[in-house]
């Protein structure tokens, strides 16, 4: 039907600003490139550093900083998360334990993640994957690794959290509305956001690519 078929033309930015039953997250890198200060110059002044938009495809290069614009399209809880090479998550956001006043979104509310520092890369090559979650209430197991920032949780047991939710379909989009021609990626999925454990829960995975000196 004509209905059928506007609804399947539908973009992932037109279903995370406009439609009820998709959930998940706007997320755009502030990136800030070292530059060659000039001679007496300091090389952490505004003037000694260019700082972009841009998306999570970005070809880092040693020594580029960079921040997380993370936007979601509806009320609930964010967590943000690094893996290790051995399939351990640390909590990247909430950081400071005051879980309540941090880590609680309201719908199209932006946090950025560090909210006063900047993530570095270092001169080996790498990829780093940090994991964006958000839900309609806060989960257990990972406000306990907000409580104590030196305890992590595998990957696998991330994976048995959500699959509590059972499958979703979901999309992504990266918009082309910045200059340079990049812009925010948008993720949504297919969400029950039920204010219970069992609720609908969004998961997304964000692969930044570090290619060294």
């Amino acid at each position: 039907t004509l209905v059928a078929m506007a609804a399947a033309q539908e973009s992932a930015r037109d279903l995370f600003f406009a439609a009820e039953a998709w959930k998940g997250f706007r997320v755009s890198l502030m990136v800030r490139n070292p530059e060659t200060p000039a001679r007496g110059g300091d090389p952490e002044s505004k003037e000694s550093c260019r700082v972009r938009e841009t998306d999570p495809s970005y070809p880092f290069r040693a020594g580029d900083r960079f921040r997380m614009r993370i936007q979601g399209n509806a009320d609930g809880y964010l967590y943000v998360l690094t893996r290790s090479a051995a399939g351990d998550l640390t909590m990247l956001f909430p950081s400071d334990g005051k879980f309540l006043k941090s880590g609680k979104l309201e719908r199209f509310e932006s946090r950025t993640v560090p909210e006063a520092s900047w993530f570095t890369f270092e001169n080996r090559a790498s990829t780093e994957w940090i994991y964006l979650v958000m839900s309609p209430v806060a989960i257990n197991d990972l406000d306990k690794l907000v409580a104590n920032p030196r305890k992590t949780i595998k990957e696998k047991n991330l994976e048995k959290i959500f699959a509590k939710a059972g499958p979703a379909r979901s999309l992504e989009e990266r918009d082309e509305d910045l200059e340079g021609g990049a812009g925010p990626t948008y993720f949504v999925q297919q969400a029950n956001w039920a204010a219970t454990e069992k609720g609908g829960l969004v998961l997304h995975r964000l692969k930044l690519v570090n290619r060294g000196n």
